[in-house]
């Protein structure tokens, strides 16, 4: 997408168009681009002057994901108490606005653009409650905490892909099981 500020009427135009790709690609991950322009109200080359191509509408997509993600975690206390607690909401957080956007049926696993704060905020405040999980014998240490983070990371991504229906508790209860140390099981 065109980097910098757009008008109003283009940035509605944006909006649109993202929001129509985020609901018929999470239902229809092979949904043309065509469709996806009729259906937000625009011409095709109108979608292809902000996205040329498909990669680039799913690049974008996952950008507003992350974000979305970010906006979440953001509001958990990941600083003080229970860090098994703030792991289980940050958890929850990522499932919960994972099922909105369900990128996973149409980006490749794991696929994360490299633009933006979101993935290095998301990354820092999740590996620094590791850490302090880690410090007060809540979080195994036989793994270091960046390590952790890519299996949290990874079984995150994986449970909204592979199993979606599978209750949303039950993953993270899942997840935390696998981070926590022998006797906090």
């Amino acid at each position: 997408m065109r980097h910098g500020p757009l008008r109003v009427d283009a940035q509605r135009t944006v909006d649109s168009l993202l929001e129509t790709a985020r609901v018929l690609l999470r239902d229809d991950p092979k949904t043309p681009l065509a469709d996806i322009a009729e259906r937000a109200n625009v011409h095709r080359t109108t979608l292809g002057r902000y996205f040329p191509s498909r990669e680039a509408l799913v690049e974008e997509l996952l950008q507003k994901s992350l974000e979305a993600i970010e906006r979440r975690m953001a509001q958990i206390d990941t600083a003080t108490g229970d860090p098994l607690e703030a792991l289980q909401q940050a958890t929850l957080a990522w499932i919960r606005e994972s099922a909105h956007w369900r990128a996973s049926r149409y980006a490749p696993l794991g696929a994360v653009p490299d633009r933006g704060e979101a993935p290095a905020l998301i990354k820092a405040r999740i590996t620094e409650l590791i850490e302090r999980g880690q410090h007060e014998g809540a979080i195994r240490t036989d793994l270091p905490p960046e390590t952790l983070y890519f299996t949290w990371g990874s079984l995150t991504m994986a449970f909204n892909a592979l199993a979606p229906d599978v209750a949303q508790e039950e993953v993270a209860n899942s997840i935390l099981t696998l981070l926590r140390t022998p006797s906090a099981r």
